[in-house]
């Protein structure tokens, strides 16, 4: 029979990768022959058992499980199994989450739950967000001359920012790098220059 010292010692060593929707996983078969003979030891590999076998996973191929019988991370009120999602290449989960049966009961209501929370800044770092081309301010002027050449630059695929009455530039236009002035009666394009 597994001593309960030696047990402790051995749940370091308890994790690595499972075959999702697999029969058996070496992690679970080596916990059931090292842990204690406990009935809520027993339960507990039991219910990882039947997460690892769902037939869910088969809707994800390439999704990569993996237990950890001593992670200790998240939130205390979890009373059962919890998790961590992960992407390739990144070390701090995207989010987290598990079990809390029954804590609900403080609040009159007891009843079984899971939740999750996702780490918004994790996964708006791997947001491939692609930023539109720099675009051209216009002022707001009511100028006939200024709307046509606002009108043949979008035309021709450009990006014109008008200037709303009241508006003044501020380096909220950061995507603008050209502006239209009026040089001579006519409205060209030219660098954009810091407006105060």
């Amino acid at each position: 029979a597994p001593v309960p010292g030696r047990a402790l010692y051995e749940l370091a060593d308890l994790y690595g990768p499972v075959s999702p929707g697999a029969s058996a996983s070496e992690v679970l078969e080596r916990a059931r022959r090292v842990l204690p003979r406990r009935a809520e030891v027993r339960a507990a590999l039991d219910t990882l058992e039947q997460i690892v076998q769902a037939p869910v996973w088969t809707r994800f191929p390439g999704l990569e499980l993996s237990i950890d019988l001593a992670d200790l991370r998240g939130y205390r009120y979890h009373t059962g199994v919890s998790f961590a999602a992960y992407v390739s290449g990144r070390a701090d989960a995207v989010a987290r989450g598990g079990r809390y049966d029954g804590i609900g009961s403080v609040f009159g209501r007891d009843r079984p739950a899971t939740g999750f929370s996702m780490e918004m800044r994790e996964i708006a770092s791997l947001a491939c967000i692609e930023l539109p081309p720099r675009a051209i301010l216009a002022p707001e002027q009511p100028d006939p001359a200024l709307d046509a050449e606002v009108r043949r630059l979008r035309a021709d695929g450009h990006i014109v920012i008008r200037c709303m009455p009241g508006d003044s530039p501020t380096p909220a236009w950061i995507r603008c790098d050209r502006e239209l002035v009026q040089v001579d009666g006519r409205w060209v394009l030219q660098p954009l220059q810091q407006h105060s």
